[in-house]
């Protein structure tokens, strides 16, 4: 794909192939599923302050000055100086063409999935999955010296990196059996996802003055343990029990774990005997719910820890003639922990005797507790005005039809 954006010099060239392979072995007891996706994309992006300055500058003035001066372009210049007028809008045409970002992109997603049925015992099932998505992402901006956008520092000379690393792995063993009336359905599996991101950005002028020199990586990983039984009794009673144990990167070590259970009850009526003789319904399935569920994605990746923030090279602090940079501490909640959601329900579904018509009503509670948000505290109480904490409950039941 070869695509122009909106803005000239705005341009997206993609190259994406994939390939998927589904052999199967050992007189299919293994089945194997590999996926691989590959994409490379090279990107040359406009300078969108071009929109504003297109807004706002005269239009009864020339594209051009019909002078090498500054490119070539028009631009309002200060009477005493000659210089660029820095309180007018710049050129729009000049900051789209003397302006050169581009990027490379290249990322790579794949996955295999090898199911085994054993063959020793047929009814038990292992299934693991292994997962990667990696992308690598470099750039370079280009401004002349000499042309109005950044007359004053010298032109531009950037580059900007960014990587990114999410791995997944998931095993988990299956076992079916029916025994006559009874058929049990036990799973117990374990999961890991890790997502590693880290950036670079540097900035200076062509004479090698450093404006911009900036180092960013993060990193967050979420574990998990669970096991689901489901169990049938004449294909008219079902009962479903589930339990997971998350641990999540976000929390310290004391808050980490989170246990979150959840059971329920299914009675399709229709099967009984006393319905048999009626043609009213074809289903009628009465259902009995409870659960706990977690919530861990805050947007933060380290909330609970303390953190500082260098400061920037204009923001210094001065001791006689030299300027010192500082280190800014940030607002952080050492026991921040999950958000913790109960449910319960209850509901009927049925439909009429051709399935036409059919219909479900729910009647259900819903609790949140230790709820994750962004707040404002106190002054004076924590080291910034604005903190992200555990606060509040919320409560929610109603009826669904």
């Amino acid at each position: 794909m070869d695509q122009n954006g909106i803005l000239k010099t705005s341009n997206m060239n993609r190259l994406s192939g994939s390939i998927g392979i589904n052999p199967s072995f050992f007189d299919k007891h293994l089945k194997v599923d590999v996926n691989l996706k590959g994409t490379s994309i090279n990107n040359r992006f406009a300078n969108q302050g071009a929109i504003g300055s297109a807004v706002n500058f005269d239009p009864t003035q020339p594209i051009r000055s019909g002078n090498e001066a500054l490119g070539g372009y028009f631009e309002f210049l200060d009477p005493a100086t000659k210089n660029p007028n820095t309180l007018a809008p710049r050129n729009p045409l000049a900051l789209l063409n003397q302006r050169n970002d581009e990027s490379t992109v290249g990322r790579i997603i794949g996955n295999v999935v090898l199911d085994y049925k054993f063959h020793f015992l047929p009814e038990l099932r292992a299934n693991l999955n292994v997962g990667l998505d990696r992308s690598n992402s470099e750039g370079n901006i280009n401004v002349p010296l000499g042309v109005a956008q950044f007359f004053d520092r010298g032109g531009q000379v950037a580059s900007y990196t960014q990587n990114k690393n999410n791995k997944t792995l998931e095993f988990y063993l299956n076992y079916v059996r029916e025994f006559g009336a009874h058929r049990v359905d036990l799973m117990g599996g374990y999961s890991y996802q890790d997502f590693l991101r880290e950036s670079t950005d540097l900035d200076k002028n062509i004479q090698g003055e450093v404006y911009n020199d900036v180092f960013f990586k993060t990193q967050n990983t979420l574990i998990s343990f669970y096991t689901r039984v489901n169990y049938a009794l004449k294909e008219k009673y079902l009962l479903t029990f589930t339990l997971r144990r998350d641990g999540s990167s976000r929390f310290s070590p004391d808050n980490r774990w989170g246990t979150f259970p959840s059971a329920a009850f299914a009675w399709k009526i229709n099967e009984e005997g006393f319905m048999q003789g009626s043609n009213l319904f074809s289903n009628l399935k009465l259902r009995l719910g409870y659960g706990v569920t977690g919530q861990q994605d805050v947007g933060s990746d380290y909330p609970y820890l303390s953190r500082y923030t260098p400061s920037e090279p204009t923001a210094q602090y001065q001791f006689g003639n030299d300027f010192f940079a500082t280190l800014r501490p940030e607002g952080y909640d050492a026991y921040i922990k999950w958000e913790q959601t109960e449910t319960l329900n209850a509901g009927l579904d049925w439909a009429n005797r051709n399935g036409r018509i059919s219909g479900a009503i729910d009647v259900y509670s819903r609790k949140t507790k230790d709820l994750l948000s962004v707040i404002p505290v106190p002054a004076g109480s924590n080291l910034t005005n604005q903190i992200l904490t555990n606060v509040g409950n919320i409560e929610n039941s109603g009826v669904e039809f």
